[in-house]
């Protein structure tokens, strides 16, 4: 699907440069093809789609010293911060050890502090922290005490406690000596627009089946943590920023951990997520060469038709130059339709389940359930970021 881009050498060298682990054939040939390109052509490339530290690790293990000493700067300083964010977080876990609240890192979080060997190749904008829906507000009261202020990056959203707690998601920023560190807090692992709430596993679920990492922090299972970073990828349209590193994430939890296959095939099946999974698994499979089992493709393999068309999208809008327009606002939603496995999947995306709803936004009212949907129904259609 993707040979257009594998085939060129710049694009060949940049998916070489950032996967994890290459073999001693691959570093060769890192070094084959840095040495016959441009270096500088190269680190444009590199820098274009944030990659330029994650390239550098793989580049000293081919034995290349680079001629720019922004690989190395890039390196360093993404570990100096990524380093302070987790610091950060530590001590907003400690801070709610005596009331037995828990916290899970979500996607590059947890990635950084479990699977990843250097967190110089981790360059996340932000922390993302899966919390349970009782323990939201005294967390959040703990965030704020830990100097973070309730800000939201979109505007739509409002900064409010009232808002937060109605919605189960909230962002904070604090300014570190290395700039401005922003936490996201949600009871949603993905909490997509485009992600219906029940193919997420229900809160309750992903503790219990949680992994520690330290006191009061826990990461995803490998299973729930593999369709996780899958659903969210197909929230960014598998292509907008930050583009094909997102893609990443899936090389580094099935390198990094032991999965069990049918059980995560078992998990997409339940929560009836094939298409997404299947382009979540395909894209880093031909990319990266990431070691994923054949069954597993064929298993969550969309239909014929709706396969051909998302992959025509795919290479239309290129996997390439995140930070270009990708869609216009009718392409957008139509593509994101045909992730659907049909038109009820769709209309239950529109309307979720008044049973969740009521559970999970504490509504009790009529009028509170129709104003939920008539939101949800606005936020699909006009609240979305540049797409």
């Amino acid at each position: 699907m993707f040979e257009y881009l594998t085939n060129n050498p710049y694009n060949r060298l940049i998916y070489l440069c950032v996967k994890e682990n290459p073999s001693n054939d691959e570093l060769d040939e890192i070094k084959y093809l840095f040495n016959k390109l441009n270096e500088k052509q190269f680190l444009l490339i590199a820098i274009e789609h944030e990659v330029e530290g994650i390239c550098y690790t793989n580049i000293i293990k081919a034995g290349i010293k680079p001629y720019s000493l922004y690989f190395y700067k890039s390196h360093k300083n993404t570990s100096e911060r990524i380093k302070m964010y987790l610091n950060e977080i530590e001590k907003i876990a400690k801070s709610i050890i005596k009331d037995n609240n828990e916290i899970i890192l979500l996607k590059n979080a947890g990635i950084a502090a479990v699977y990843s060997d250097d967190l110089g190749k981790c360059p996340m904008g932000d922390i993302d922290l899966l919390v349970k829906q009782n323990d939201f507000i005294n967390i959040h009261n703990n965030i704020i005490k830990s100097g973070f202020t309730l800000k939201f990056r979109n505007p739509n959203e409002k900064a409010t406690t009232k808002y937060i707690t109605e919605t189960g998601n909230a962002e904070y920023y604090k300014d570190l000596n290395i700039g401005r560190m922003w936490l996201e807090m949600s009871i949603r692992s993905v909490s997509g627009r485009w992600i219906r709430p029940d193919q997420e596993p229900q809160n309750e679920i992903l503790f219990k089946t949680s992994i520690k990492y330290k006191e009061n922090m826990k990461i995803l299972c490998p299973e729930y943590n593999l369709l996780q970073v899958c659903l969210h990828t197909a929230k960014h349209s598998f292509v907008r920023a930050p583009g094909f590193r997102l893609h990443l994430d899936v090389e580094r939890i099935v390198k990094g951990s032991n999965i069990d296959w049918n059980k995560f095939v078992g998990i997409v099946k339940e929560y009836n997520v094939k298409t997404p999974v299947y382009f979540s698994l395909i894209i880093p499979l031909e990319l990266f060469g990431t070691p994923i089992p054949l069954f597993v493709i064929n298993t969550v393999r969309p239909n014929i038709i709706r396969r051909k068309y998302i992959c025509s999208v795919l290479k239309r809008v290129n996997i390439m130059h995140p930070h270009k327009k990708k869609f216009n606002k009718i392409q957008f939603i139509l593509f994101h339709i045909m992730l659907y496995e049909s038109f009820q999947e769709i209309f239950k995306a529109l309307f979720p389940s008044t049973n969740y709803v009521k559970e999970m936004y504490s509504i009790k009212t009529l009028t509170g359930l129709a104003k939920y949907y008539i939101r949800r129904i606005r936020d699909i259609i006009f609240r979305r970021s540049f797409i």
